[in-house]
């Protein structure tokens, strides 16, 4: 199907129709769930908190690397406040009541999912301030830990904190990809993130290393599991912007031609990266 600015409208007018009506839903249960909260005692109140959660992380998108923003800024909007308040209870009554294992881990996922969504409409400071408070609460060499620190790292660099980008790389990498044996494309990010946060640093000598090691994680796998599973054209244009820094031109075309095929078997034969 042909992607056309008459479906474009389309796609605009039915989320218009139906955001005002999913809108109606949340706030009228999420008033409920308020009235609860404010009026009984401990267990409605986690009760309540519960199913705020799960109505909220069932409407927010996911950060997995397939979604995007740009197309429910008004969807994202609408749930973002609503977040920031459920947030404020949970931290009021952690003390005397804390989530059991299965709510706190969708909650530590929401919030890491809004916080993305802070990042992307470049709401830094309180993404920043969202972040460090999660990782206050974090056991130090936990899985959100290393979810923290990685999206601490993408916050670093978007803003252009270098030096704490790589602080923050390594002390994912530290977690998730150190002395791990996983061949698993979450710890080839990790490796990925050491060699590119040191090339925004200019020190694309010291991030070679930890880019080939994610390449050669990716290319472990035969084909087409490997541009499948893992983001193998991304570590291929971390290593080609290495060889460009250093001068290595021949090297560093070769890294992007490379990392152009396997954009075109991800996304179809006529995907093409703009980025260099």
């Amino acid at each position: 199907m042909l992607w056309t600015d008459a479906n474009d409208e389309n796609q605009e007018t039915s989320e218009q129709v139906m955001l005002p009506k999913a809108e109606d839903s949340w706030h009228n249960s999420l008033e409920q769930c308020q009235q609860i909260l404010d009026n009984e005692d401990g267990l409605e109140k986690m009760d309540s908190i519960h199913n705020i959660l799960v109505l909220l992380r069932s409407s927010f998108p996911k950060n997995d690397g397939a979604n995007h923003f740009y197309s429910q800024w008004n969807h994202c909007a609408a749930l973002h406040p609503h977040i920031q308040t459920l947030r404020d209870k949970v931290v009021a009554f952690k003390p005397t009541e804390p989530m059991d294992n299965d709510d706190q881990e969708l909650y530590t996922e929401l919030i890491l999912n809004d916080i993305w969504y802070m990042i992307e409409i470049q709401h830094f400071l309180e993404a920043e301030r969202s972040l460090l408070s999660l990782l206050e609460t974090a056991e130090n060499d936990s899985k959100l830990a290393a979810k923290v620190h990685r999206s601490l790292l993408g916050l670093y660099e978007r803003i252009g904190r270098s030096i704490l980008a790589k602080s923050s790389a390594f002390s994912e990498w530290a977690i998730v990809g150190s002395n791990s044996r996983d061949m698993s494309n979450n710890v080839a990010n990790a490796w990925s993130n050491m060699g590119y946060t040191r090339v925004s640093a200019f020190e694309a000598s010291n991030g070679v290393f930890y880019l080939d090691k994610a390449i050669s994680i990716a290319k472990h796998v035969p084909e087409p599991s490997r541009y499948q599973q893992f983001n193998i054209d991304r570590f291929l244009r971390n290593r080609g912007r290495a060889n460009q820094q250093m001068r290595r031109f021949e090297d560093a075309l070769r890294d992007f031609d490379e990392a152009e095929e396997y954009q075109k078997k991800i996304h179809g034969p006529n995907s093409h990266y703009y980025g260099e």
